[in-house]
């Protein structure tokens, strides 16, 4: 949430001066929530990548710490980063499409 919070904060001009022009509440809306999308797949992506990495280094072969890697855990884990990320990125989404295009050209 603080991510697209930052987002929408920083691109306020941005979001006014399309909406200025004739962009609609859902073609904001849906700016970033795409935004959201990509970054709740990238993170999930990432974290799974890493994780099975250190499981291969720490707990390889003659390890005395064994690494069981469970397919359900990492559907899990993908799941609830998304529904996260969806859920905290729809709320500043919703806020940047409901600005008033005057008074988010002249903010600073």
């Amino acid at each position: 949430m603080n991510m697209m919070l930052i987002s929408v904060t920083e691109r306020t001009r941005e979001i006014g001066l399309r909406m200025a022009v004739g962009a609609r509440r859902i073609d904001i809306l849906l700016q970033f929530l795409v935004e959201t999308v990509t970054m709740c797949i990238a993170g999930p992506i990432l974290g799974v990548a890493l994780a099975l990495g250190l499981a291969t280094v720490l707990g390889g072969p003659g390890s005395e710490f064994p690494m069981i890697i469970s397919v359900k855990a990492i559907v899990a884990a993908c799941a609830v980063a998304l529904c996260i990320g969806l859920t905290f990125g729809f709320l500043p989404a919703r806020n940047a499409s409901r600005l008033n295009p005057v008074d988010a050209l002249s903010r600073e």
